[in-house]
């Protein structure tokens, strides 16, 4: 969808025979670009503002824009799961992240990493892991057609973890806000881990059905996809593995009220960012929490290959 330039957030709405979908575009954005949306056939799609509506794509075929395809040149692509690799020395220990939103929107480039190599950890092995479903991820409950992407995911990593001689006990698995919840599904695959989880919201499917990111909801109904429990999820990690959960105060969104829960291996960190910046503002204390975990002679280098 072309327009010019926006003074304020717009509603698109696509009918797909008497089915909304509602997507929002950006203030400040003249380009708004929602990819890989399910639908029955052709839809309708509207919004208030005089626009151009460029079809870029209909058929069965996931799209992929061309500014996403050149940033993913490096990456490597297997049973319908996206990822990076990075090694740094000989790997002792292993450091999993998963992807936040960009924000809402529609973007050229809508699926992000949160790159662990950042963490610049010596003798570690990382793997960032993208959410590359529907129009901007999914939290990795479906993938575009209805699939659960998470066991394609966990045999990429416990391979690549055996490759490298490194146990489960060896691995933290790290994630920020929709990454948090990822984080969570695919640490119950694992025994042993260390679990980080910055900005985690306990109930996935209200904050999706109350936020820019509806369309999410939608699409999930269409394919009869359910929300998995991300408070129970939580709970159970954090009763069987050394959890860490950093959360925003007064992000009522995420918490659900749950700022005080406890658990046998939980650990607690209130902070005064926002959502979106916790785990920019705790960068550094999850990066000793790693160390402290993982022990290796030397913890800071320079450069990652």
């Amino acid at each position: 969808m072309s327009t010019k330039k926006l003074e304020m957030n717009q509603a698109i709405v696509v009918n797909d025979g008497g089915r909304e979908i509602h997507f929002l575009a950006r203030k400040g954005d003249n380009q708004h670009i929602f990819t890989n949306v399910p639908v029955t056939a052709m839809p309708i799609v509207s919004m208030a503002l005089p626009h151009t509506l460029t079809v870029l794509s209909v058929g069965a075929d996931k799209y992929v824009t061309p500014l996403q395809e050149r940033l993913d040149a490096n990456a490597c692509n297997e049973n319908n799961v996206r990822y990076r690799i990075g090694v740094q020395g000989k790997p002792k220990r292993a450091v999993i992240t998963f992807a936040h939103y960009k924000g809402f929107g529609g973007w050229p480039a809508p699926y992000t990493v949160l790159d662990a190599t950042k963490l610049a950890l010596a003798d570690t092995l990382y793997i960032s892991v993208q959410d590359p479903y529907f129009t901007a991820g999914s939290y990795f409950i479906s993938d575009d057609y209805g699939n659960d992407p998470v066991p394609a995911i966990v045999a990429v990593i416990s391979r690549t973890l055996e490759e490298y001689g490194l146990s489960s006990s060896d691995v933290t698995i790290l994630g920020s806000s929709k990454g948090a919840n990822i984080a969570g599904l695919v640490s119950q695959f694992f025994e042993d881990n260390q679990l980080i989880l910055c900005a985690y919201s306990m109930d996935i499917e209200y904050r999706v059905r109350n936020t820019p990111f509806r369309h999410l909801a939608s699409a999930l109904d269409f394919l009869g996809v359910s929300f998995p429990d991300a408070l129970s999820v939580f709970q159970k990690e954090a009763r069987r593995k050394e959890t860490h959960w950093f959360y925003a105060i007064r992000d009522d969104l995420a918490n659900q009220g749950q700022e005080y829960m406890t658990a046998d291996q939980l650990t607690t960190y209130p902070s005064q960012a926002s959502h979106s910046n916790v785990i920019v503002e705790h960068w550094d204390e999850i990066r000793t929490l790693i160390d402290r975990r993982h022990p290796v002679l030397d913890t800071r280098v320079e450069s990652v290959r």
